[in-house]
């Protein structure tokens, strides 16, 4: 049906009759076709369909849209492309379509450009489009390719105009104190090419002066000289997410061009569909695995308010595919299946409050699928891909049917068929992840059942709290609304519900007679609502999923997270909660003024609190720890376990099979031993290389660190800040002993991290620490900035003043005397 490459329309009820096949199946075939980009679908009755290639080449057009409502459209789309060529973003041709030519007639204009200032909120892709803006002045020709694009965060200086003039305008020598050597400035740097000026209303009023001469007349001098003006050919492109009023008068009349990008929300939902398709393509070869995302994921995306623009859209579905991510790992899964369990609550619940349903029924419902796969085929790019997940919840009626069926033929036995049916269910249910959540809400669920066994659980279960009740109603009601929209296609042998329960309750020895009567009780309320004959498997299911429910709430290990750093074990135990859904995670975190019993006093409490009868097991980062074991188990009469060098992945499967798997804190410790030989033997693969020429103690450190963070590589970390632990050891005559090593490595690793992700530590009245030492203070500020180009991100000060802490305790306060006899290095 594919390869059919038909000369004239046709429709899918002539080529059923001519082909004698279903109506249906070549429906379906022709749309697959218009996905493909083969054929092009008119709208109407009948519906029409054209082979592509017939079109362009009967009508000398380029097709760049495959569903319309007449051929006026492929005419107009085809001269829309001509219009934007070289300016490649999603919406240009639509919502940016104008705002592009304005942005065009900027960069055409004789002799470098017109000076713009990019307007919008947070996140609406300002950036992105100043880059649009540079690759189409190299594409036109009017930028060579060698033509930089200088990027200058003006909040970075916006209260030292001094350091502002001189990294924009560059400095002589002796220009101030310390400046020995001459320095180019950003302006020189962007010489024919474009000097972008982001958060420019952050600029203080003397550094908007400062571009004065630049813009009016192409010159400028460098700071601390008078005598020389310097020429300049750039093209000054400026970015505000502020009104007007913030920046001078005299400066904006400097500016001729203006273009304000409109925020998401204001933007066609087409161009939203097609930014997170872009997205998940996008996630999808960076992960280097296929992404599946359910239907309703896309639909919860496209209605949810994104308040913070592309730039949230973008990190929520980073989220929801780190979640997915993490899931594939412990299934052993080839793809990675993003479900409607992974979206944050604020995302979810944008399902049940579309006023623009019917919008976004028309957008997807050309796609007769239930799930898109990515990344899209090349030639392809803009297509959703057919893909079937075997976990998709609903196969879980057929599945439990059709071993039903296959046991009913058996030799089984009741009380056999329930203990397989049990352990398929679990495994089902929990299948490795013990969160119900993680595999329910895939679907709309009808509101009266869910009201119906919200009731009847909340009678039954006076321990369960009102989240486990919810989770409950959704895993149960998934089930029984598919029976109850399929009732008449089940199997006519199927047990009926009151024939089978009156011979089998013998065969519920060990399940409680609670699940058994909120069980009898659903079904009968259900049954009486709806006129549907349930069956005794329906029944089976209820019971079962409910003694697992009740199983699942059995005492668990405890874990505590133990590291160095102020907030070290914090995030990590905190991000494991907020990953797995759970709560029951504890910290303690070792700050560097800390002293070992006061460490282990916390960790005693921390012992205390956690312990449910299973024993504790203790995650640190470093084997020091371990001396703790005695001292805790004498004082608290727990078993106590201890694992060092720890790390998330490892802290994250302890978790589940703590909360999953009913284990006690020695058989949870044996598992994580295991565990973390194989982690490190894999992480020694990776690392061995890079850390050839390092020498044993510091591949030994190199590793703790790595185990813990996140998102930043520790050898990269290491090679960054071992030289300026050593500059600084030379220059102020302290020895660079193991102790100082190992508290400025990895607090100054956990600190590059918080400042990769915008998590930064407070740190009240710091400037009291700059001004008692301000030599020193200065020189690391100096160092750190060196850290910021490299890493590109920006170190508060308050993280500056925390990593002169370990100076300060390391040299007993006496900081400022080794100053007084520094010498270079």
């Amino acid at each position: 049906m594919k390869d059919i490459d038909f000369e004239n329309e046709v429709t899918a009820e002539k080529l059923a009759k001519d082909l004698n096949l279903s109506r249906d199946n070549v429906s379906r075939d022709l749309n697959s076709l218009v996905r493909e980009k083969k054929a092009v679908k008119k709208k109407g009755k009948p519906v029409l369909f054209f082979s592509s290639k017939v079109l362009e080449r009967e009508l000398s057009i380029k097709i760049s849209t495959y569903v319309v409502d007449s051929f006026d459209e492929l005419y107009k789309k085809d001269k829309e492309s001509h219009s934007s060529d070289h300016f490649s973003l999603i919406g240009s041709e639509g919502s940016l379509k104008d705002l592009i030519e304005i942005a065009q007639s900027a960069m055409v204009y004789p002799p470098h450009g017109l000076p713009t200032l990019i307007k919008g909120e947070t996140g609406v892709g300002k950036s992105l489009f100043v880059e649009a803006m540079y690759n189409f002045g190299q594409t036109e020709g009017i930028l060579s390719k060698d033509s930089p694009l200088i990027i200058f965060n003006c909040a970075d200086y916006a209260d030292n105009p001094q350091l502002l003039m001189s990294q924009l305008f560059g400095h002589v020598k002796g220009s101030y104190t310390g400046a020995e050597v001459e320095k180019s400035g950003l302006v020189e740097k962007a010489e024919n090419g474009i000097l972008f000026l982001d958060e420019i209303h952050r600029l203080p009023k003397e550094g908007q002066e400062m571009l004065f001469l630049l813009m009016d007349k192409g010159v400028y001098r460098k700071m601390g000289d008078s005598n020389r003006y310097q020429e300049s050919n750039i093209l000054i492109i400026g970015a505000t997410t502020e009104n007007d009023d913030s920046l001078l008068p005299t400066f904006l009349r400097r500016i001729p061009l203006t273009i304000e990008l409109p925020p998401l929300k204001s933007r066609k939902l087409s161009e939203r569909l097609e930014l997170i398709n872009h997205i998940f393509d996008l996630e999808s070869r960076r992960l280097k695995k296929s992404v599946v995302v359910q239907k309703e994921v896309i639909k919860a995306l496209l209605t949810y308010e994104c308040k913070g623009n592309i730039g949230q859209l973008k990190s929520d579905i980073q989220v929801i595919c780190a979640k997915a991510f993490y899931k594939s790992m412990q299934l052993g899964s080839e793809c990675v299946s993003v479900k409607v369990s992974y979206l944050a609550s604020s995302i979810y619940e944008s399902l049940f409050d579309m006023n623009n349903r019917k919008e976004i029924d028309d957008l997807l419902g050309f796609f007769s699928v239930n799930e898109f796969k990515f990344p899209q085929n090349i030639g392809n790019e803009n297509v959703l891909e057919l893909s079937k997940d075997e976990f998709d919840s609903e196969a879980l009626y057929e599945k439990v049917t059709s071993l039903w069926n296959e046991w009913s033929s058996s030799d089984l036995g009741i009380e056999e068929m329930n203990k397989e049916l049990n352990s398929v269910l679990e495994n089902y249910t929990y299948n490795k992840t013990m969160e119900v959540s993680m595999i329910v809400q895939n679907q709309i669920l009808d509101n009266q059942i869910v009201g119906k066994l919200r009731s009847i659980l909340k009678k039954y279960f006076l321990t369960m709290n009102s989240k486990e009740i919810e989770k409950s109603c959704r895993i149960i009601a998934i089930h029984l609304q598919h029976v109850i929209n399929h009732h008449q296609e089940r199997s006519r042998n199927e047990i009926s519900f009151d024939l089978e329960m009156k011979e089998s309750f013998a065969s519920f020895e060990n399940r409680g007679e609670v699940e058994i009567q909120a069980a009898r009780e659903i079904l009968d309320s259900l049954s009486a609502a709806y006129s549907v004959p349930f069956t005794y498997m329906d029944f089976l299911y209820i019971v079962n999923y409910l003694s697992i429910i009740q199983r699942k709430k059995q005492d668990k290990v405890g874990l505590i997270v133990i590291m160095h750093g102020k907030s070290t074990a914090s995030s990590m135990a905190e991000f494991a909660n907020r990953l797995l859904e759970i709560d029951f995670i504890k910290s303690v975190d070792m700050d560097l003024h800390d002293q070992m019993q006061h460490v282990l006093q916390q960790t005693i409490d921390k012992v205390k609190e956690v312990d449910e009868g299973k024993g504790v097991v203790i995650l640190a980062d470093m084997g020091s720890i371990l001396n703790f074991e005695k001292k805790i188990r004498k004082e608290t009469n727990v078993e106590v376990y201890t694992v060092d060098l720890v790390s998330t992945p490892i802290l994250l499967e302890l978790a589940v099979k703590s909360h999953g798997h009913n284990m006690d804190a020695e058989e949870l410790f044996h598992y994580a031993e295991k565990l973390k030989i194989q982690y490190y033997r894999n992480k020694e693969k990776d690392t061995s290389i890079q850390k050839d020429h390092l020498s044993y103690f510091d591949k030994v450190l190199v590793r703790n660190i790595d185990n813990s963070l996140m998102f930043l590589s520790a050898i990269k970390a290491y090679e960054v800040l071992k030289p300026i632990l050593s500059k600084l050891s030379i220059r102020y005559n302290f020895v660079l002993d193991d102790d100082i090593l190992v508290k400025f490595m990895f607090h100054g690793a956990s600190m590059l991290e918080r400042c990769l992700t915008e998590d930064y530590l407070p740190y009240k009245n710091y400037q009291r620490q700059f001004d008692l030492y301000p030599n020193f203070s200065k020189e690391l500020k100096k160092e750190f900035f060196k850290v910021e180009q490299h890493f590109g991100i920006k170190i508060p000060e308050e993280e500056i003043a925390s990593i002169l802490d370990i100076f300060i305790v390391q040299s007993d306060g006496q900081l400022e005397k080794h100053t007084f006899n520094t010498r270079d290095k």
